[in-house]
């Protein structure tokens, strides 16, 4: 539910950096609140979402840009 809180709340701010940063970070400690006691699951969980994470950083990149080009 909270995925799919941030990604409607990025649709109308999609211009406001911070909700993307927020978003970012949700997603990379995440794993740390939804792995299991093993550490492969819990591995793999967080580099599931640090993926999702870098996708997130990656979209707001593609929306706002990387601030090297100023016309």
């Amino acid at each position: 539910r909270v995925v799919a809180l941030y990604e409607r709340c990025l649709v109308v701010c999609t211009y406001y950096p911070e909700f993307w940063v927020a978003y970012a970070r949700y997603l990379e400690d995440h794993s740390s609140t939804t792995s299991s006691e093993d550490g492969s699951d819990a591995t793999a969980a967080e580099a599931a979402a640090e993926a999702a994470a870098e996708a997130v950083y990656k979209r707001a990149l593609a929306v706002l840009g990387d601030g090297t080009a100023h016309g």
